[in-house]
């Protein structure tokens, strides 16, 4: 769970292939790929934040 909690943009990957690195206990970084779902809803959720802005 902390993994999670502790993602950076810079750590999820939204372009081909979508992927996510999570960085757990003593360094060690695991890449895990991303369902279509996710990538849409991702970049959904961010374009709506980026509108919300201007």
């Amino acid at each position: 769970m902390q993994e999670v909690l502790d993602l950076q943009r810079c750590d999820v990957r939204l372009e081909a292939p979508p992927q996510v690195r999570l960085h757990g206990k003593r360094s060690k970084v695991r890449r895990c790929p991303l369902w279509p779902a996710m990538v849409k809803g991702a970049a959904d959720a961010l374009l709506s934040s980026l509108e919300a802005l201007q």
